[in-house]
């Protein structure tokens, strides 16, 4: 990829997926969350985090089974009991 200049580098980006700039990822995101207005629901802060976290923001609205909940749960004291074995 020839890149002249920053707008061709955040363009081509952008082309394959990547959006450089996060205040145009909160843009995104806020845009997606849009039709969610008014319902009372909250974003728990995750605007906030997500903008900086992923480079092609998508959100996405459900509901979690509480079976899947349940072991996403034990998945996740899994994980995180198996780091604090790991020697830093």
């Amino acid at each position: 990829m020839r890149v002249r200049s920053f707008e061709d580098l955040r363009r081509h980006l952008e082309e394959q997926r990547v959006v450089v700039d996060p205040a145009r990822r909160e843009e995104i995101i806020q845009s997606q969350l849009a039709p969610m207005a008014g319902t009372g629901l909250s974003d728990f802060g995750l605007l906030a985090e997500w903008k900086h976290l992923v480079e092609w923001p998508t959100v996405m609205f459900g509901r979690i089974p509480e079976a899947m909940f349940r072991r996403f749960v034990a998945a996740l004291i899994l994980v995180l009991g198996v780091a604090m074995l790991i020697p830093r």
